[in-house]
């Protein structure tokens, strides 16, 4: 019996410096099954952006589209049901709230100066909250403003109209 020697039963090193390798990743993957060739085929593709993938069917294609057309039906309404509560008159920045306690609609006013030039003015204030209307002057000593309207039920919103020397600016916001 002629016994050939078997390569892969030799020593992997011959020298301690000189290491031989007899695997060989290309003839291991000819004799895999197809299962393995398919699996180690998807190892190396470039993967797809996320838009390419959202856009890969028609159902993920519709729920993508929908999910854009919510996100800026959202940001849409948002604008425009947005409570104009803050303003700038005269060099002061003016916010108004109002929350409603048992009967009375509370608002008050609040201006803040921009910066330490701005000279003390007196703010002249028109307010309604549903049919009761307040109006009244913000001192140039006082930084704040508050009223309280009696009310029958609690009304969504509350205006008020902000002015000093011809100008004016309007405020409304919604009710807590």
């Amino acid at each position: 019996m002629n016994q050939e020697p078997n390569p892969f039963r030799q020593p992997e090193t011959r020298d301690k410096d000189d290491v031989v390798y007899y695997y060989s990743r290309e003839r291991r993957l000819d004799r895999a099954g197809p299962n393995a060739q398919f699996a180690a085929s998807l190892w190396n593709t470039k993967k797809q952006g996320f838009l390419k993938t959202m856009m890969a069917t028609r159902t993920l294609r519709y729920m993508f589209l929908m999910l854009v057309l919510f996100t800026m039906l959202g940001f849409a309404v948002d604008f425009l049901m947005k409570s104009r509560d803050k303003g700038n008159l005269a060099g002061y920045n003016v916010q108004m709230r109002a929350m409603y306690f048992e009967g009375n609609v509370i608002v008050t006013l609040q201006r803040i100066a921009r910066n330490d030039k701005v000279l003390p003015v007196e703010f002249e204030v028109l307010l309604t909250a549903g049919d009761q209307t307040v109006s009244g002057t913000i001192p140039t000593l006082t930084d704040s403003f508050g009223a309280r309207l009696a009310s029958d039920g609690k009304p969504n919103w509350v205006a008020a109209i902000v002015g000093y020397e011809g100008k004016q600016i309007e405020l409304a916001v919604r009710v807590d």
